[in-house]
């Protein structure tokens, strides 16, 4: 996944001086109005109604919500397909807790990604006063032109449970560019990703690692036009360890292999390492390497 390619992350992380949300106005239906969906969900399934829609922004006034997502979001979040397959089956275990989860996440930004996603898309979400603001980004082709942008805005609001009536979020979807419109399981779906992600990452096991990315420029030195490599967007993907810490006591077999031995001068030499058995293993849960600061997932 290179996140170095869109737009809208170049924007939101400083990597680039475009004037994103403005530049990209031109390509949205400011007539577009929103509309409310009702989710209701049970074991037995996801039901819905609409209903009229209080809301009164226009797709102007989302889009430019996203400059207050400027240089505060975390870093971009890919989701494995054990961790996405996780999440589906943890739907009945934390759909009661949303509403807990997004006081708790209150002021949070960020990005998430799962190649299992509809079309691709990378949703960019923000917590403010219990709500959840959702874009939907998809590589969009318009007019022989291929446009990365938001192609809908939803608010999510978890309603409070109701004895009868199960779980339920009201959402508010607008869409923004002609021919880019949402199914309301769809619009779920988005809901359901970004705050079953927030509440397994935050009380679940869950295993994450930093990928970093290099980006090649081209820039003048001395009059002439020379490409260099600087340090890109780097993005964390999470799987299922987070709670995690394995202590193994027993003894245990490690075959002969190859290592890359460092030394003092900061060479490095290829050295095979004869088979021996290891007395016991350790390895500490990535919660308590973010919190001795081993790891940082901000």
């Amino acid at each position: 996944m290179d996140f170095n390619k869109y737009p809208v992350l170049k924007f939101m992380y400083s990597l680039d001086n475009r004037d994103y949300p403005s530049s990209m106005k031109r390509y949205y239906n400011p007539k577009y109005k929103f509309y409310r969906f009702l989710f209701r969900y049970e074991k037995k399934g996801i039901s819905f109604v609409e209903e009229p829609s209080v809301e009164t922004r226009t797709p102007d006034d989302v889009l430019d919500m996203l400059y207050m997502l400027k240089n505060n979001c975390r870093k971009p979040i890919v989701l494995s397909k054990k961790f996405f397959t996780v999440m589906e089956k943890s739907e009945d275990a934390f759909s009661p807790f949303h509403n807990i989860i997004l006081q708790e996440c209150e002021g949070e930004c960020g990005v998430v990604h799962a190649p299992y996603l509809e079309m691709g898309a990378i949703l960019l979400y923000a917590v403010e006063h219990e709500t959840l603001s959702i874009w939907v980004v998809l590589n969009h082709k318009k007019d022989d032109k291929h446009i990365v942008a938001p192609s809908c805005y939803i608010s999510v609001s978890p309603q409070d449970n109701k004895k009868g009536v199960g779980h339920q979020l009201s959402i508010d979807y607008i869409p923004l560019l002609d021919g880019c419109s949402e199914a309301p399981v769809g619009l779920y779906t988005h809901a359901f990703t970004i705050l079953t992600y927030l509440c397994l990452r935050k009380w679940a096991e869950v295993e994450i690692a930093e990928i970093k990315t290099l980006i090649k420029k081209e820039v003048k030195k001395q009059k002439k036009t020379v490409v260099v490599t600087e340090e890109g967007l780097s993005y964390f993907t999470f799987d299922s360890k987070w709670y995690t810490e394995v202590c193994n006591n027993n003894d245990f077999n490690v075959s002969g292999h190859f290592r890359l031995q460092p030394y003092g001068d900061g060479s490095r030499k290829l050295i095979y390492i004869n088979e021996f058995v290891k007395h016991g293993y350790h390895r500490k849960a990535s919660i308590d390497k973010v919190k001795d600061g081993e790891l940082s997932i901000e």
